[in-house]
C-alpha cells in the first residue's frame, strides 16, 4: 500500500494515483474483513467503547470499509466474543484477556445486513462476526473455492494484435 505522505511534493501539493471517486458500497452478506484500526472512546451514555475500522473484501473483489462500534458492557459481551472468536484470539471454554493492539491486522469473516436511518439513509452494518468452526464459515469458503476453480477452468479470450 502506498504511503499517503510519500505522494506529497510540499505541504499542500498532492498527486492523485487513482480514478476511483466513488467507492463501492458495501452490500448485505458474508465477506472477509481485516481490522485496520481501533479507536477508544466513550458512548453517549458514558460507557467505554471502541470504534473498529474494518477493511472488507466485497463480493466483486473490490475493497470496502465498515465502522463498527462495540460498547464494553456486559450487555455487549456477545459481540466481543464473536469478534475475538472470528479472528482466532478466543477459543470456546477459555477466558479472554482483550488485546486491542493484537487485534489490528487480524482477519476473519463477518455478515452485514442493511439498515435504514434518517441520518445515514441505507447502509450496511455489521450483523455478526462468524465463528471459523461454524457451518456458515465452511459454506462461504467452499463456494469461494468453487468460484475460483470455475474461473480457472473458463477459457479466457486472448488478445492478438491486428485481429478482431
Amino acid at each position: 500500500m502506498d504511503n499517503f505522505a510519500d505522494n506529497y511534493v510540499d505541504d499542500y501539493a498532492y498527486t492523485l494515483t487513482t480514478d476511483n471517486a466513488d467507492p463501492e458500497a458495501v452490500p448485505a452478506g458474508l465477506m472477509e474483513f481485516q481490522v485496520a484500526d481501533i479507536e477508544r472512546m466513550r458512548s453517549k451514555a458514558g460507557n467505554p467503547m471502541v470504534k473498529l475500522s474494518l477493511r472488507v473484501t466485497l463480493p466483486s473483489g473490490g475493497v470496502g470499509w465498515l465502522t463498527d462500534y462495540v460498547t464494553l458492557t456486559s450487555a455487549a459481551e456477545w459481540k466481543l466474543v464473536q469478534l475475538f472468536t472470528a479472528v482466532g484470539m478466543k477459543r470456546k471454554g477459555e477466558p479472554l484477556t482483550i488485546d486491542w493492539q493484537g487485534l489490528i491486522g487480524k482477519t476473519g469473516l463477518l455478515e452485514t445486513k442493511m439498515e435504514v436511518s434518517d441520518q445515514y439513509g441505507e447502509r450496511a452494518k455489521v450483523h455478526a462476526y462468524i465463528d471459523p468452526e461454524s457451518d456458515r464459515y465452511d459454506v462461504f469458503y467452499d463456494k469461494k473455492a468453487e468460484k475460483a476453480q470455475e474461473a480457472a477452468a473458463t477459457p479466457q479470450a486472448t488478445f492478438v494484435p491486428g485481429q478482431f
